[in-house]
């Protein structure tokens, strides 16, 4: 078979099945179609040459499927499992089916999708460096519950060979099939034949996926797109008009240096995991999180008389109050505040020698970050530039002129009527 690791001792002798069950499976060919060696080589040299091209690895494998049943594989289904470098996910699998739009599963990190993963493939896989090559229409010896699954779906034989990144990470790709006779020696051979040249194209994929992914978590979206656009240089400042928002909390201070770190970090991230879907869900990008408070952007469209962003962050900030208002996370002594305003956004790269920091730099950044202040000496949960609340809808009110610290001038502050003071 052209396989230089040891098979799991649970494969399976390909031969015709002969209990009823099998049989009744969908009209599958009685025999296997021959296989077009001539178009296995040229999906070798494709996947050597051109396949690294495609947007992405889902593109890769979806060519590669629909390619290898044209060849004569009689391929149903096929993935790629690839471990990621992300705070939320621990997982990235690409699933094509035949015959139906490919797919992307990213199980969370949560206590389920741990144990799911203890009693994965995937896992055997990793431990025993080796690979799964078993016919699931008979006992093949593996606890092992996908495989369960995958048989009361259709699935006849179930391929999966480990795919060795060169920093020793161990991933995965499956093949499978519904043909009642499942894979003969020479398909898994084939598979064997393209696993060196994919492994390659997979890992260049997935490094590319996690490179952005990685970096917007730790930057925001837009921000990450211009660092990995060149802007990498101390002193790059680029720009953008946008809708700010600010969330801070009252009181968090005094909290935070009295409780223990871990305990303060941990409410923190309950605190965050409030706020940042409802801002993530009207298109916001987190730019920054200090300590307790949250910098957010929503960038103005190519119409700035519509503003859409601005009804984007209010809406936001309605979002972020209210479900901060039904948690249970000693909000009756931290009360939630925000500032809206809108204007220019500077991107900028400051700090050192090898150690730089992309910040958010500008007038505008400093006026919504002083608004938050003001917050809080009037008793109110939300404020807003005056620019701000020419731009939205619901009814304000004008709360007054305040002297800004780092601003010459004083400063209309804004409120809307529908939010009352404390609350």
């Amino acid at each position: 078979m052209g396989i230089e690791r040891p098979l799991p001792v649970a494969e399976a002798v390909v031969e015709p099945v002969a209990d009823a069950a099998a049989q009744a499976l969908p009209q599958a060919p009685a025999e296997h179609p021959a296989v077009n060696h001539e178009a296995i080589a040229g999906i070798e040299s494709w996947l050597v040459s051109q396949a690294r091209f495609l947007p992405n690895l889902g593109d890769v494998l979806e060519v590669l499927s629909d390619r290898l049943v044209g060849a004569g594989i009689p391929l149903c289904r096929s993935t790629t499992i690839i471990q990621t470098l992300h705070p939320r996910y621990v997982a990235v699998s690409r699933i094509w089916t035949c015959g139906e739009a490919m797919r992307e599963e990213r199980p969370v990190y949560n206590p389920d999708n741990l144990t799911m993963y203890e009693r994965s493939p995937l896992r055997y896989v990793r431990e025993n460096d080796c690979w799964i090559n078993v016919r699931l229409d008979r006992d093949h010896g593996l606890d092992v519950p996908m495989l369960d699954r995958l048989a009361s779906e259709g699935i006849v034989h179930y391929v999966l060979a480990p795919i060795h990144f060169s920093d020793g990470v161990i991933n995965g790709v499956s093949w499978a099939t519904d043909h009642r006779l499942g894979f003969t020696d020479e398909h898994v051979a084939i598979f064997d034949r393209l696993l060196k040249p994919l492994s390659l194209v997979v890992e260049i994929k997935g490094l590319r996926r996690i490179m952005p992914e990685i970096l917007a978590a730790y930057v925001g979206s837009d921000p990450s797109r211009r660092i990995l656009d060149g802007a990498i240089h101390r002193g790059d400042v680029q720009s953008t008009d946008a809708a700010m928002l600010v969330c801070d909390l009252r009181g968090y201070t005094s909290m935070s240096n009295n409780a223990e770190p871990a305990r303060v970090v941990e409410w923190l991230n309950g605190y965050f995991d409030t706020v940042v879907p409802a801002i993530e869900d009207q298109g916001g990008d987190i730019l920054k999180f200090m300590g307790d408070g949250v910098f957010a952007a929503f960038t103005v469209s190519e119409d700035p008389e519509s503003c859409d962003a601005c009804q984007r962050a209010l809406k936001a900030a309605h979002n972020v109050l209210n479900n901060l208002g039904c948690v249970e996370c000693m909000l009756d002594d931290y009360q939630p505040v925000i500032s809206l305003h809108v204007g220019n956004v500077a991107y900028g790269n400051i700090g050192a020698g090898d150690r730089l920091d992309f910040t958010v730099i500008g007038s505008d950044v400093n006026l919504v970050s002083r608004l938050e202040g003001i917050c809080k000496d009037l008793d109110r949960r939300l404020v807003m530039s005056e620019r701000f609340a020419s731009y939205i809808s619901e009814p304000t009110q004008d709360l007054g002129r305040f002297a800004l610290k780092g601003f010459e001038e004083k400063v209309p502050v804004f409120g809307l009527k529908s939010v009352e003071r404390g609350n």
